[in-house]
C-alpha cells in the first residue's frame, strides 16, 4: 500500500520499471510532466528516447505529456506523438487558467488506464536564466496533477528526474515530496 518514489538522473530509468508494472491485460499509462517529450526514435535506448522505447516494446502502454514545450518541440515530434496515440497538454495550457480542461483531460486519460507511472522532469520546474528560454512549469499545477493521479488509486510509481544538485535540492522538489507525504493516507485507502 505504498507508492515508490524513484529519483533518477535520466528519464530512461522508467524503462526498468515497466517490466514490473506491465501485465498482459492491463492498460499502463505513463504521465510525463516536463517540457521534453523524449520520443526520439532510435534503435538503442539513448537519452531522449525513453517513451519511444516504452511504446515500441509494450502494446498496452499509453502516454500523456503534461507541459510539453510548444517553443522547443519540433513539428515532427508532435506528428509522431499523434501517430502513436499520445495525449498531451502544452506548457501554455498547463496553467491555472486551464485547470478545468486539464482535470477533464487527465480524468479521461486515467479512466482508460489500469495502472499509472508518473514521471516528473525537475529541470522543467525551474526558471531558466535566459530571457528567451522556455518558462518553468507552474509548481501548483504539477502538485494538482499529482493529486489527481494519486486520488485515482492507479499510481504504481513516481519518478523524479534530475541530474544536478540544484534540481534535486530545489524548493519545487521539496514541495513535491511534501505533497506525496501529505497524500500518503489517501494512497493507503485507495490501494
Amino acid at each position: 500500500h505504498s507508492v515508490p518514489v524513484v529519483l533518477s538522473n535520466c528519464t530512461e530509468a522508467v524503462l526498468s520499471m515497466l517490466p514490473v508494472v506491465v501485465c498482459d491485460d492491463d492498460e499502463v499509462g505513463i504521465i510525463h510532466i516536463g517540457h521534453k517529450m523524449n520520443l526520439n526514435p532510435t534503435l538503442e535506448p539513448r537519452v531522449g528516447s525513453a517513451f519511444h522505447f516504452a511504446l515500441s516494446r509494450y502494446q498496452n502502454v499509453r502516454l500523456f505529456f503534461a507541459g510539453s514545450s510548444e517553443q522547443d518541440t519540433k513539428q515532427e515530434v508532435w506528428e509522431y506523438a499523434e501517430d502513436q496515440g499520445c495525449d498531451w497538454v502544452t506548457d501554455r495550457e498547463f496553467c491555472f487558467r486551464h485547470r478545468n480542461h486539464l482535470k477533464q483531460q487527465m480524468g479521461n486519460y486515467l479512466d482508460h488506464c489500469n495502472q499509472v507511472i508518473v514521471s516528473i522532469d525537475l529541470a522543467s520546474l525551474l526558471t531558466k536564466n535566459s530571457l528567451d528560454g522556455t518558462p518553468a512549469l507552474d509548481i501548483q499545477m504539477v502538485l494538482r496533477t499529482i493529486r489527481l493521479c494519486l486520488v485515482s488509486g492507479k499510481v504504481k510509481a513516481i519518478q523524479l528526474v534530475g541530474d544536478r544538485d540544484r534540481l534535486v535540492y530545489s524548493k519545487q522538489t521539496k514541495a513535491i515530496l511534501e505533497e506525496l507525504y501529505q497524500m500518503a493516507p489517501l494512497i493507503d485507502h485507495a490501494a
